[in-house]
């Protein structure tokens, strides 16, 4: 019988600790789990075998607090607001879609006949943005003499590990995506391919679309994938399209099996003209809920737009390869030109629902901000608010040296989005003087949606696009973001840099993260750029970190001159060494594990570096720290009474000059 309860309760352990996030889900089934072992308990086993199973049952109650404290609750605002539009956009009925394929363990291999089906990535906007483009190049001026902005940012962004990644040898532009999970794995994506990284640079696994997916029913061309990594279900969500015709256009939505990509994925196939009126799916984006992922994107109707569309999606269906319930939203107030979802800025998840924002593609004197205000179960209504800003228009496209053909810098709809503390950040493409495109940076309050910009520009000079942005916050309160962005210029070749934006709304200098070798001539006349760049944040790092990819003019020896190469890039705050090699090389325990007294924490040191030794609760906030020195090379065990701490999940970190090389989570115990 103690076998039988062990094995039982061991399963449903596991069972809740992998689990989708679902606080219903996890709730039922622990009250299940509680009310049957106590009864069998009292049933069947002797006092000390109570005890035993007890302590586990205590422990399976830590984990599922852990995992609810990752979950941030949305703010609940007025329904009276002067500003505010209810049922902003229309929904579609419920929609199911069954698991499309199996993607193996390892990965499809690549196949070098596969044929790679090309077709034209033309940018497609609005009438009136490509109008007022227009007029703006043809009084735009370049005169050399822009006299840059003194930094004045706390943060000066370092980079700490840099390499190549995709190239764009069969499609253009690139579309950089990039993802990095807690252990460190990178997903690096762009119109041609994907790549799997180790934070060092060492590639995993390489391969075009085609080969990836390997299904003959996907013979159309693959464009715009956004990937992103979920810190609370430690998994990968890969979005992809397919197809640039209502008969062939897809959604493909891929949902990795575990926290290591080269576990497989589930993958499904929504419709890409899920209206039927002879539309398909451009320009996605991409942003997590607690219970839920968003993809969102433009319907066009042969190269025109036609209307902003956003998929509601069960995040815990993907995980499980099951039924994949969505419903779909269209016809939104005011016809934006795509909608950005925000997905939370550092570890853990916010909901019901998700914020979202947009802006105008041909420019305007006002923002939308966007609350899907329940999940799909929930009778979720879209709301919207207008919120007035200064007035901001799309610039003209960008020049680049050696090569008369111009870069297409995009319009002013909204490209990146995170949300964090009560604070909605966003970035987009403006003028910034004389047709010269910058980046504007913002950051809104949701409680009464008050709003903070500043912009980045070199007019004049020097052109400034497609930007990405992310938490590099050391704290709840701190509101300091990096931004990924690409440069070019009539003396400069097309390069990829990023730009620390202090809580103080500060710019720092900017960091180089490739120059470009080259001019890019890939197409007659103006040249796709961007459309975007990636950028992610490592969640676990106790020290902020992120990681961008972004593309530079390059020639790809053998295969094509005058392209993109992606290049990526690890960002720092300037006050970490290059630790991966040593941390590779460091052993570090802490037993036992649970914890009920006292720890002990071993490590051996292979390099005399000075480290740090602390505790963290589960949300990464710093509790203590526990041992700081630079100590001998060898084996070092180290005690702690932990009878202070309160039972629950910690973190034990070990960093060296503030980066973290080595961490453990713990469960104490009464």
């Amino acid at each position: 019988m103690e076998v039988e309860v062990k094995v039982s309760l061991n399963a449903l352990l596991l069972l809740l600790y992998h689990s989708p996030s679902d606080f219903y889900f996890k709730l039922r089934y622990s009250v299940f789990l509680i009310r049957y072992f106590f009864s069998y308990l009292h049933e069947h086993l002797n006092p000390d075998h109570m005890r035993t199973t007890q302590s586990s049952i205590f422990i399976l109650l830590l984990i599922l607090q852990a995992s609810l404290s990752a979950q941030h609750p949305k703010i609940q605002l007025p329904a009276t607001a002067a500003n505010r539009v209810d049922h902003a956009a229309t929904k579609s009925s419920l929609q199911q879609t069954p698991l499309s394929m199996e993607l193996p363990a390892g990965g499809n291999p690549s196949q070098t006949n596969t044929p790679v089906v090309r077709e034209p990535m033309l940018f497609i906007t609005s009438s009136e943005a490509l109008a007022i483009k227009a007029e703006k190049l043809f009084h735009k001026r370049y005169n050399g003499d822009h006299q840059a902005t003194t930094p004045s940012s706390r943060v000066t962004p370092v980079i700490d590990e840099s390499f190549e990644a995709n190239a764009s040898v069969d499609e253009t532009p690139s579309s950089n995506t990039i993802a990095v999970s807690d252990d460190g794995i990178i997903i690096s994506a762009n119109n041609d391919g994907v790549i799997y990284f180790t934070e060092s640079g060492t590639k995993l696994y390489e391969s075009n679309w085609a080969d990836f997916f390997d299904d003959s029913q996907l013979n159309a061309s693959f464009f715009n994938p956004r990937v992103l990594y979920d810190p609370v279900e430690e998994r990968f969500i890969l979005v992809t399209l397919h197809g640039k015709t209502s008969a062939t256009s897809r959604v493909i939505i891929s949902f990795s099996k575990s926290k290591n990509p080269e576990d497989g994925w589930n993958v499904y196939k929504l419709p890409g003209n899920p209206l039927g009126d002879g539309s398909w799916f451009d320009f996605a984006s991409i942003g997590i809920s607690t219970n839920e992922v968003y993809v969102s994107g433009n319907l066009i109707i042969g190269t025109t737009f036609n209307k902003a569309v956003v998929y509601q999606i069960s995040k815990s269906d993907g995980y499980v390869a099951g039924f994949l319930d969505w419903q779909f939203w269209t016809d939104f107030f005011n016809g934006p030109v795509s909608i950005t979802p925000a997905s939370y800025g550092q570890h853990g998840d916010y909901g019901p629902g998700i914020y979202m924002v947009s802006s105008a593609a041909a420019g305007d004197d006002a923002y939308w901000f966007w609350d899907l205000d329940n999940d799909i179960g929930g009778n979720p209504q879209f709301i919207g608010y207008t919120v007035p800003t200064e007035s901001y228009s799309p610039p003209a496209d960008a020049r680049q040296s050696g090569n008369s053909d111009l870069l297409e810098t995009g319009d002013s709809r909204t490209l990146s989005a995170f949300y964090l503390d009560g604070i909605l950040h966003f970035v987009l493409n403006i003028d910034v003087g004389g047709g010269f495109s910058g980046i504007s940076y913002n950051r809104m309050g949701i409680q009464g949606q008050n709003l903070m910009t500043t912009h980045l520009g070199e007019p004049g000079n020097a052109d400034l696009a497609h930007a990405g942005v992310a938490s590099f916050a050391t704290g709840g309160s701190d509101r300091s973001v990096m931004i990924s962005f690409l440069r070019s210029g009539a003396d400069l070749f097309p390069e990829f840099r990023v730009v620390n934006v202090d809580g103080g709304m500060s710019w720092s200098s900017t960091a180089l993260v490739k120059g470009g070798e080259t001019y890019v001539d890939r197409l007659p006349g103006l040249e796709r750029w961007g459309d975007y760049t990636g950028i992610a944040r490592r969640h676990n790092s106790t020290d902020p970190r992120t990681w961008s990819a972004g593309s530079a003019g390059a020639n790809v020896a053998g295969q094509v001159d005058h392209t993109y190469k992606t290049w990526i890039g690890e960002v720092t705050n300037g006050q970490n060494v290059g630790t991966t090699e040593i941390a590779q090389s460091i052993d570090f325990s802490v037993t036992p594990n649970p914890v009920v007294d006292n720890m002990e924490i071993s490590f051996t040191m292979t390099e005399a570096i000075p480290i740090s030794i602390a505790l963290h609760d589960v949300s990464g906030q710093l509790l203590r720290t526990l041992y700081e020195d630079k100590p001998s090379l060898g084996l070092h065990t180290i005690s702690f009474p932990a009878g202070d701490l309160a039972a629950g999940v910690y973190v034990v970190s070990m960093s060296s000059v503030g980066r973290v090389i080595r961490w453990e989570r713990i469960v104490v115990v009464e």
